[in-house]
């Protein structure tokens, strides 16, 4: 997975408000999610996987965040889903959630194919979000 991401305009938002009108900012608990439909990321139209014991990777959870690398944050864990689904995923990007706000996407340059049985995978490091 090599999709090149961007802030959704909810996320924007939210930091626009944060440093410019005082509004709070907690700290998120991110929600990895595949996304098998990417519409328009920038506006959060989106469609997640679903099927058989498909779940979202929850930071703090199943991963940290490694910051090691000044104005980077990657994934420390390898990411690992498991198709069960009876049918295959066609994996169109990812997305960072926040409860059900999509704060975060990257489309695939080219779908991805995880058929029944097969696994997806998201190596040590790949996920990465970059500030600059």
């Amino acid at each position: 997975m090599a999709g090149t991401g961007s802030m959704t305009n909810v996320f924007e938002n939210k930091v626009r408000d944060h440093l410019h009108a005082g509004a709070p900012l907690t700290q998120p608990v991110f929600e990895v999610a595949l996304l098998d439909v990417v519409t328009d990321g920038e506006a959060g139209t989106v469609t997640e996987v679903t099927g058989g014991t498909y779940a979202r990777k929850v930071s703090g959870t199943d991963f940290l965040w490694n910051r090691t690398v000044q104005s980077r944050a990657s994934n420390d864990t390898a990411l690992l889903w498991s198709n069960d689904s009876g049918g295959p995923w066609t994996i169109e990007g990812i997305g960072l959630y926040v409860l059900t706000e999509l704060d975060m996407y990257a489309a695939e340059p080219a779908p991805i194919t995880v058929n029944d049985g097969e696994d997806i995978e998201i190596a040590i490091g790949a996920l990465t979000v970059d500030y600059d």
